[in-house]
């Protein structure tokens, strides 16, 4: 059943005006406040206000860019993140990456290390480990032990994000783990769990090569594959199961069906150019498969036909799948993410097919962008836009439950 609309108050208001803020000192360090009034629709005494509160919060600073002072006239004073603001302590548990950081309000690492054990040791076992880092950062003079802000964790696998729960993750071995409560009671701050298709669109589209449009779609391509999709600058989310994704049936070799995960990821791939390995998604096979596919993909991109042949039928087939997504939903961007965003021929099928599919039937052709960016730096994005640059209209971490994401100037400033 969907939820009643809320009807924001003003304290909520300012809950979103303050995120609105600190987004725009982010996107523009050192900005003027009046530049900041003309940017968010405030007003310069509803700015003001919400300004200094961030400084006393200890999140903005207020300086002199480093730029040398003018001879003359008023100093350029301008509003800057503060490093030590707040702190988000970020996890990517996939096939690929078992790593841990801690991130400061600007994005900087103050720690950052691989998770040991894994794939073998237990979710509690993992948490007993992160809280032991937390709290030897904690004691160094260089941190504030008290602004540890939340906990942002990514898992390549199925997740229920409302629950905070990761149903099935292939590449570690868990299964209906709470996760998300068992960091809560060691840490006591929230926790924001999501999908790695999930955190890996909110990096892109938000803070990467992608700009926030209204409407994308991101394909991720790994061991295994998943999307994540925009609407309204808003993701669709609900329970997160990427195994469903994988089970959707393609068109196969002699047009018999096959899965998703059959014709199109990483694994499929491995299992057509003769990989030695195990290839039946256990923690262990996945272990060798993550070493193998790096040098499936130098192969292909060396030119070898056979390794060539096979990406680009992958591409092929993923494309395939989506294209009835692209005619449905009209995605402004497609991001293509994960270790097969790597391959040349890869990319290009799906270019290719994307191509010949809104050609002849004039729907507008969605910007590609290609996806650079970590699992762990996606879950750092992720975090930082969870506990610092989003709040919703209840004030928690999140969007605007309505509209585009954003308020505009006169509904903000109505009770700024």
């Amino acid at each position: 059943m969907p939820s009643a609309t809320v009807s924001p108050n003003s304290q909520q208001i300012r809950h979103l005006n303050r995120s609105r803020i600190l987004s725009e000192i982010r996107r523009l360090p050192g900005v003027s406040r009046s530049q900041l009034a003309k940017r968010t629709g405030l007003t310069e005494a509803s700015l003001s206000r919400i300004a200094r509160d961030l400084i006393a919060d200890g999140l903005v600073m207020e300086m002199e860019p480093p730029a040398a002072r003018p001879a003359r006239g008023r100093p350029n004073v301008g509003l800057w993140l503060r490093d030590d603001g707040v702190y988000v302590l970020c996890v990517a548990l996939t096939a690929y990456e078992h790593k841990f950081s801690v991130v400061g309000s600007t994005g900087q690492r103050v720690l950052e290390g691989s998770i040991p054990g894994l794939p073998g040791a237990t979710a509690d076992e993992v948490v007993a480990y992160l809280r032991q880092q937390v709290e030897a950062v904690q004691k160094r003079p260089d941190v504030k032990a008290d602004r540890l802000g939340g906990v942002a964790v990514s898992i390549s696998g199925d997740v229920d994000a409302r629950r905070r729960s990761a149903v099935s993750v292939p590449g570690i071995g868990w299964h209906d783990r709470p996760l998300g409560a068992l960091v809560e009671d060691a840490l006591h701050v929230p926790v924001r769990l999501q999908s790695v298709s999930n955190a890996l669109h909110i990096a892109e589209a938000r803070y990467g090569e992608g700009r926030i449009t209204p409407h994308s779609l991101l394909l991720h391509a790994g061991l295994g594959i998943s999307a994540s999709l925009m609407s309204n600058g808003l993701l669709t989310v609900g329970a997160e199961h990427e195994s469903g994704i994988e089970g959707i049936l393609v068109g196969g070799v002699g047009g018999e069906p096959s899965r998703l995960t059959d014709v199109a990821s990483g694994r499929a791939i491995l299992r057509q150019l003769g990989h030695p390995g195990g290839i039946d998604g256990s923690p262990t096979a996945d272990v060798g498969l993550h070493l193998g596919l790096p040098h499936a993909i130098r192969q292909a991109n060396a030119g070898d036909p056979n390794a060539v042949a096979v990406f680009a039928e992958a591409g092929h087939q993923l494309a395939r799948c989506f294209l009835s997504v692209v005619a449905l939903v009209h995605p402004e961007q497609i991001i293509l993410a994960g270790p097969l965003a790597a391959a040349r021929p890869f990319v290009e099928a799906i270019q290719r097919a994307l191509e010949a599919f809104t050609g002849p039937s004039q729907i507008p052709v969605p910007a590609f962008i290609v996806s650079r960016i970590s699992y762990l730096r996606a879950t750092e994005l992720m975090g930082l836009d969870a506990f610092l640059f989003a709040q919703t209209v209840d004030g928690r971490a999140g969007r605007p439950a309505a509209g585009t994401g954003e308020w505009s100037g006169e509904e903000a400033a109505a009770l700024g």
